[in-house]
């Protein structure tokens, strides 16, 4: 009996994690995704921001978020409160202004989410811009 629930409970997270996996493998192959580590360092993006963004793959590896914004964006309203979530770790949506690889800016309306590990230590921000 015993067995059976953890069972049962072991198959439901099972499929759950299915369905989690399959929403984000659908995001992802759809947008542009931009993962920063804790910091706020590039740790990893997508095909997609690479070919939106004009960067070539390595380009943006462990460079700081704050490297590809321009330098008049630092004190609008919009950036500052972008930076303070990420600097709380909390959940953002708005407007972020980014540098392309050939320095013209992009608007980019986007979903930044922390995520957390089991203790509630941030694991990494996923940013997902549209352009």
């Amino acid at each position: 009996m015993f067995n059976k629930r953890l069972k049962q409970e072991l198959s439901a997270l099972r499929e759950e994690l299915s369905s989690l996996q399959q929403v984000k493998d659908s995001l992802e192959s759809e947008m542009l995704v931009l993962t920063l580590d804790p910091e706020g360092r590039i740790q990893s993006v997508n095909q997609n921001f690479i070919d939106e963004m004009l960067y070539k793959g390595q380009d943006l590896s462990s460079r700081h978020i704050e490297d590809i914004v321009p330098v008049h964006v630092k004190s609008d309203e919009f950036h500052r409160r972008f930076k303070a979530a990420l600097q709380r770790g909390e959940h953002f949506a708005g407007t972020v202004r980014l540098l392309r690889g050939n320095g013209e800016e992009a608007w980019l309306r986007s979903i930044m989410q922390p995520i957390r590990s089991a203790d509630g230590r941030i694991r990494h921000f996923s940013i997902f811009p549209a352009t």
